[in-house]
Formats: C-alpha cells, sequence, structure tokens
C-alpha cells in the first residue's frame, strides 16, 4: 500500500512539474512587435519664444520601443543593455528562483535564453553588459536600478 502511495505521489509531483515547465515556457516565448517608432514622452516642456511654441533644448531621452516593449513584459526582473560584436543585446533575468531569462536582438527576437534550474544557456550569450533596470525588492539583494526611466 505504501508504494502504491509513493507511486501516486510521484506522478503527481512529475505532472506539476510538467505544467510549471510547460507554463514558463509558454511565458517566455515572447512576441515582440519590431515597430521601431520610437516612444516619445507627451508631456516634453515647451519653451515659448516670440509666442512660437519651440521643444525644450533637453527633452526627456527617447526609449525605442524594442526596449519598452521588453521592460513591459519583464516589469518583475532585471534587464542588461549589452554591446556585443558592435551588435546591441538586451539580456532579461526574471526575478524568481529558477527563473531563468532571454536574451533579445536589437529588434526584439528571442536570440538565447537560459533555464535557471539548469544553468544551461541556449543561443547568444552576450558579454559586456551594463545593467539598465532592476526590479526591487529581487532575489539577488540589489539595489533598484532604472538608469532610462522606462515606465
Amino acid at each position: 500500500m505504501q508504494n502504491k502511495t509513493n507511486t501516486i505521489l510521484l506522478i503527481i509531483l512529475i505532472i506539476l512539474v510538467a505544467i510549471g515547465v510547460w507554463f514558463l515556457a509558454k511565458n517566455t516565448g515572447v512576441q515582440i512587435d519590431t515597430d521601431k517608432k520610437p516612444v516619445v514622452e507627451e508631456d516634453t516642456p515647451v519653451v515659448k519664444k516670440d509666442n512660437v511654441p519651440v521643444p525644450n533644448p533637453t527633452p526627456k531621452p527617447i526609449i525605442n520601443q524594442v526596449l519598452q516593449t521588453i521592460f513591459n513584459k519583464n516589469k518583475n526582473a532585471k534587464i542588461d543593455e549589452c554591446l556585443d560584436g558592435g551588435k546591441v543585446y538586451y539580456s532579461t533575468a526574471m526575478n524568481a528562483y529558477d527563473g531563468g531569462g532571454s536574451t533579445f536582438d536589437s529588434n526584439g527576437n528571442v536570440v538565447g535564453s537560459y533555464q535557471g534550474f539548469t544553468g544551461k544557456y541556449t543561443g547568444i550569450v552576450p558579454t559586456n553588459c551594463k545593467n539598465i533596470y532592476t526590479v526591487y525588492p529581487n532575489i539577488w539583494g540589489l539595489p533598484a536600478v532604472n538608469a532610462y526611466n522606462l515606465k
């Protein structure tokens, strides 16, 4: 009887793990709109010269649509901006133990990923990265970062 109970519990555990892996795979297969129009803040201050509106000479930074889309799907994460071989990549890490992450090219295409529980990388693993966003609180014990004021 004990062996039967253990077997049933093992089967339930395997099913739960399979559901978890499926859920992670489904949610990390990010489809990104590659429309490259920049996101512009509507509340950019205006200076008037001779009663004619002139844009403020120091407008807010313009965030490209690809980075904004990556951020929108990874607000509870860490995002690094990487320059590798003259190309820009964005690398994300989910704020969850064994959460994994993805690497995106400058067009928003997924070009690499890693599994948090195995540490296995596939595809492009960029180097020369700087952190541009980190959610707080987080599992890494890092301070909050929002270099581009992403919203």
